[in-house]
């Protein structure tokens, strides 16, 4: 009767310990699963900084367009003045050639 007894016990010894290894082994597979999520969390936060990146440089570029534009105005702006400048220069020579 105690060899019964001793048995029936050893059994579910036996059967506590094979659910507490497939709990360990669900457990497992879950910190697999949530180690995963974390690589594909630091991977769109990576992209998310690269595209933060090509935004700041895409304003660097706008700003030095702006820029060459406006110099690109002023410099137009200055060969209208010398061209104006030089116009009058030369109907000043003009004028100063007159017979009296």
């Amino acid at each position: 009767s105690m060899a019964s007894t001793v048995s029936a016990a050893s059994s579910t010894v036996s059967a506590v310990s094979t659910a507490s290894s497939s709990v360990a082994s669900t457990v497992s597979s879950m910190a697999s699963t949530v180690s995963t999520v974390s690589s594909m969390a630091s991977t769109v936060s990576a992209v998310s900084s690269m595209a933060s990146t090509v935004s700041a440089a895409s304003s660097t570029v706008s700003a030095v367009s702006t820029a060459s534009s406006s110099v690109a105005s002023t410099v137009s702006s200055m060969a209208s003045t010398v061209s104006t400048v030089s116009s009058m220069a030369s109907a000043v020579y003009k004028v100063s050639w007159v017979p009296v």
